[in-house]
């Protein structure tokens, strides 16, 4: 059985909280909510083992921007390396 727990923390001056996820005592998630909303809008990291495996941000809960993915293989050590980029825009309809 997997222990999960979360840690929440209020950004300073912002009205955003700082989310930390952690699974047998090691960080997998990192990302921002805004406090009135409970929305994802700002940065998100996602860990494997210790390494950063995939960054980007969110806006209003959408992915948006540049999202990086690194390779992180326990076979063929290459922690850090960028394996792919995407670069993920929500159509905007006025």
């Amino acid at each position: 059985m997997r222990k999960l727990s979360e840690i929440i923390r209020e950004a300073e001056h912002t009205d955003t909280q700082i989310h930390q996820i952690y699974e047998e005592g090691k960080m997998t998630e990192e990302y921002l909510i805004e406090t009135k909303t409970g929305v994802k809008n700002g940065f998100y990291k996602r860990y494997e083992f210790d390494n950063l495996i995939e960054e980007g941000n969110y806006q209003d809960g959408v992915k948006q921007g540049i999202w990086r993915k690194y390779n992180v293989s326990f076979s063929y050590y290459e922690n850090g390396k960028l394996i792919e980029e995407k670069h993920n825009v929500d159509t905007i309809h006025w």
